[in-house]
C-alpha cells in the first residue's frame, strides 16, 4: 500500500500546492516579512511602559530592555558588538567617548592591544561629528593606529593615522606614528613626507625631529640610488645581449656630460 504525502494549497499561488514542511517554512517566512514591514507588530517588544521580568545585570549582550540601565555586560562587550541579530545605534556623547577612549588607554598600557583597539573603537562611535570635536577624533583614531602599529599591523595603522590627519592635520602623533609606519611598510617616500610636515609645524625645532628627518632623507637617497643601479644594470644587460650579436658591447659605448645637461656618445673600438 502507497503512503500519500499531505499537501495544501498555495495561500498566494492558486493551483500549486506545498506539502507540510514548505508550508511551515512560508508562514515563517510571512512571519520574519511582516514583522520587518509593520514596525507596529513589534509594539510590544519594544514598549517602555511595561515592566520587564529581566535582570539586566545577567541579560544577554543582544538583548534589550526599554526603561531599564545598562547590563552589566555592556562594559566589557557594548551592544554595538554583540548579537549579530542585534541593532544599536550610540548617542553621540563626548564624555561617553572619553570615558571609553580611557579604558581603552588602560588596556593599551598592559599591552592588551586588541582589547584596546575595541574601546577606541567604542569611542569613535560616541564621538560627536561636529567640527567642534575634531580633535577629540583624531585622538581617537591616533591611539588605535599606536595599537595597531604595536601588532605590526601597518596598513591600519597608516589608515587610522590618515583619519585623524583628516581630522586635525596639525596632530603631530598621527603623522608620526604613520610616518613609522610607513617606513615599516617599506614607504620610505611617505615616510620623509610626513617628517618632513612634522618639522614644518614643530615650532620648537626638536633636535630628535631633525635628526629623524636626516636620518630618513638619507636612507631614501641610499635606496634611490639602489634602485637606479639596478635598472641601469638590467638595462645594461638588455643592450649587451642585443649588442652581443654584433660583436659589441656597451663598453663600446662612451657618454659625456656637457655643460647644458645632455650626453653626447663616442663610439670605441
Amino acid at each position: 500500500m502507497s503512503d500519500f504525502l499531505e499537501v495544501f494549497d498555495h495561500p498566494d499561488k492558486p493551483g500549486e500546492y506545498l506539502n507540510a514542511q514548505e508550508l511551515e517554512e512560508y508562514n515563517l517566512q510571512k512571519a520574519l516579512e511582516r514583522q520587518t514591514l509593520d514596525p507596529e507588530s513589534r509594539t510590544e517588544v519594544m514598549d517602555e511602559d511595561k515592566d520587564y521580568d529581566v535582570d539586566v545585570a545577567v541579560a544577554h549582550p543582544g538583548s534589550f530592555v526599554p526603561g531599564k540601565t545598562q547590563s552589566k555586560w555592556l562594559d566589557e562587550y557594548d551592544a554595538l558588538f554583540s548579537h549579530p541579530a542585534g541593532v544599536f545605534v550610540p548617542k553621540k556623547n563626548l564624555k561617553q567617548a572619553s570615558e571609553l577612549k580611557a579604558k581603552g588607554n588602560q588596556y593599551y598600557k598592559q599591552k592588551f592591544f586588541d582589547t584596546a583597539i575595541t574601546y577606541y573603537s567604542r569611542a569613535l562611535s560616541y564621538c560627536p561629528l561636529e567640527d567642534e570635536h575634531a580633535y577629540s577624533r583624531a585622538v581617537f583614531f591616533s591611539n588605535r593606529a599606536a595599537c595597531y602599529l604595536a601588532l605590526a599591523d601597518y596598513e591600519r595603522t597608516i589608515e587610522d593615522c590618515t583619519s585623524a590627519i583628516n581630522c586635525d592635520p596639525t596632530y603631530l602623533k598621527a603623522l608620526l606614528r604613520r610616518c613609522k609606519a610607513y617606513e615599516l611598510n617599506k614607504n620610505l617616500e611617505g615616510a620623509v613626507e610626513d617628517i618632513n610636515k612634522v618639522v614644518e609645524l614643530d615650532g620648537s625645532r626638536d633636535r630628535t625631529f631633525l635628526l629623524e628627518q636626516n636620518r630618513l632623507s638619507t636612507a631614501l637617497k641610499a635606496q634611490q640610488e639602489a634602485l637606479k643601479k639596478e635598472m641601469m644594470d638590467k638595462l645594461k644587460g638588455l643592450g649587451n645581449s642585443i649588442l652581443g650579436k654584433f660583436g659589441m658591447s656597451l663598453d663600446n659605448f662612451k657618454f659625456n656630460q656637457q655643460a647644458d645637461g645632455t650626453y653626447s656618445m663616442n663610439f670605441q673600438q
